[in-house]
């Protein structure tokens, strides 16, 4: 089992992440599609199943908040299994369960993703085949600044990359405004480069607690305003007006009817505290009337169909109730407390900065319902948070080690 599931084998699933990036013009055959996703998702099962039992007592001695969370959504995992059977199928399984299921397991690779030479790996293959990977974009999917949101993981490095290979991350600018795409990736782009110059130029992300603590606070307070009626935050048109950029509307609100079914469907089904399992969505109206569009039917006001929606919380919620969401919020809490309370740089502390924006984007979207490079990248930076390597090296030791792996 463990020369299957090597650690050093996830190099593979970033690789997996960056092409099968779900923007295709047209959508390939059901087998290329599932097939890979599949394989990369029993791989994460897996490596992560290996590694967490062979250094189970040392992890849980170290950080024993993420391997609860870990432990927990195991036993999920291992309970979605017959539901899946109960109310659908061995296809369902393959090709939406394990998905679900590898999506949150992925916690388990926290604990070693973010190795020297794992990153190494991921650094070669990115700067190197740059240009195979814009091509791939340009000619089989649609280009926008979707395609390049595996560059932002970079741009906090951005003066440790090597002269000659800087303009891979330049090239992000003229598709951001040639290109624009879906307005959270243009969200998490400007964030990225706006943070990115405050610490090039400063040194340090000021205010980099109070803002994190903002961060991790902010969605659940937006949430008891939204379901008491007091304010909707997902409303931009009624405070921002009508605003576009490129094709896409920025102010159109798209969010609010998936907290309302999600919610509405937790209660009525009463499964608000523990949750569905992995094997099921929430109640939705919307997916209904969607799968009546493939099968041309008429649809009453009270059909629903199991639906898990582009955000991560609410699918979250859904499979694990209140209970996941909690532990997950623990996840993040503790990823950034290590990061800067016991970190001896001062780099470390502005990924953790980045792992609390990661916790409010999971509210908007970082969907969780596929394999993505948002994902990847979201668990790459909470594993180097974790990272006790990472965190006690000085600010000389980690800009060395740091140029090595991007001259790789």
């Amino acid at each position: 089992m463990k020369s299957i599931f090597k650690p050093s084998y996830i190099y593979f699933l970033f690789i997996f992440c960056v092409f099968w990036n779900w923007q295709w013009k047209e959508l390939p055959p059901w087998w290329l599609v599932s097939g890979p996703t599949a394989v990369a998702c029993l791989y994460v099962i897996g490596v992560s199943l290996t590694y967490v039992f062979v250094h189970k007592y040392q992890i849980r001695k170290e950080h024993p908040i993420p391997f609860m969370l870990y432990m927990v959504v195991l036993i999920y995992a291992l309970v979605s299994v017959p539901i899946t059977f109960k109310y659908h199928s061995f296809d369902f399984l393959w090709r939406n369960t394990i998905v679900y299921i590898a999506n949150s397991m992925m916690i388990g690779c926290t604990f070693f993703m973010s190795r020297p030479e794992i990153l190494k790996r991921v650094c070669h293959f990115f700067f190197s085949f740059f240009i195979i990977i814009l091509l791939y974009d340009t000619i089989y999917c649609n280009l926008s600044i979707n395609c390049c949101s595996y560059c932002l993981f970079f741009m906090i490095f951005y003066k440790f990359i090597p002269q000659g290979r800087r303009w891979v991350l330049w090239i992000v600018l003229p598709i951001l405004v040639l290109f624009p795409g879906q307005r959270i990736q243009l969200l998490r782009i400007i964030l990225s480069i706006i943070l990115t110059l405050i610490f090039g130029i400063c040194g340090r992300i000021p205010h980099l607690r109070r803002i994190s603590k903002i961060c991790l606070i902010s969605p659940i307070i937006f949430l008891i305003l939204g379901v008491t009626g007091i304010f909707n935050f997902f409303a931009f048109d009624t405070y921002l007006g009508q605003l576009h950029y490129g094709e896409e509307e920025m102010t159109v609100d798209t969010r609010t009817f998936i907290y309302d079914e999600s919610i509405k469907s937790a209660i009525n089904g009463k499964y608000y505290i523990y949750g569905r399992s992995f094997a099921r969505g929430y109640d939705s109206h919307f997916q209904a009337g969607r799968n009546a569009k493939v099968t041309d039917e008429i649809v009453s006001e009270d059909d629903v169909a199991d639906r898990n929606s582009e955000v991560f919380i609410t699918n979250q919620f859904t499979w694990m109730g209140i209970i996941g969401v909690i532990l997950f919020f623990l996840l993040f809490i503790y990823s950034y407390k290590k990061a800067v309370n016991e970190s001896n740089n001062k780099y470390i502390p502005t990924i953790g900065l980045f792992v609390c924006i990661q916790w409010v984007l999971c509210w908007l979207e970082n969907c969780n319902a596929w394999i993505s490079i948002e994902l990847f990248f979201m668990y790459m930076q909470i594993s180097m948070c974790l990272s006790s390597y990472w965190r006690c090296l000085s600010n000389k030791e980690f800009e060395k080690k740091i140029k090595e792996i991007l001259s790789a």
